[in-house]
């Protein structure tokens, strides 16, 4: 649970979308913890995963989005609400 997140950690919603091209942005509740940003479904959510961000780079500005990728994995994120249809 990241209740225990200390309130000086950079937090925030954002919406996430993976590889899968498909599938829509996801609201998720973001904290980063040295050079890892983890992200949960909620603000005292479990963790659903986290992003090692030294094993990434920030990619181009993509309109409303911005790219982090590495050689294996893709994700979009963004703090606009109209690239999500619900959660």
């Amino acid at each position: 649970n990241n209740s225990s997140v200390n309130s000086g950690i950079s937090q925030g919603w954002l919406f996430k979308k993976g590889e899968d091209f498909l599938k829509s942005y996801k609201k998720r509740w973001f904290w980063l913890d040295g050079l890892k940003l983890y992200f949960a479904e909620s603000q005292n959510g479990e963790p659903k995963g986290f992003i090692d961000l030294a094993l990434f780079t920030i990619g181009k500005k993509k309109g409303k989005r911005k790219e982090l990728n590495s050689k294996k994995s893709l994700f979009f994120f963004s703090k606009d609400t109209s690239l999500a249809k619900d959660n």
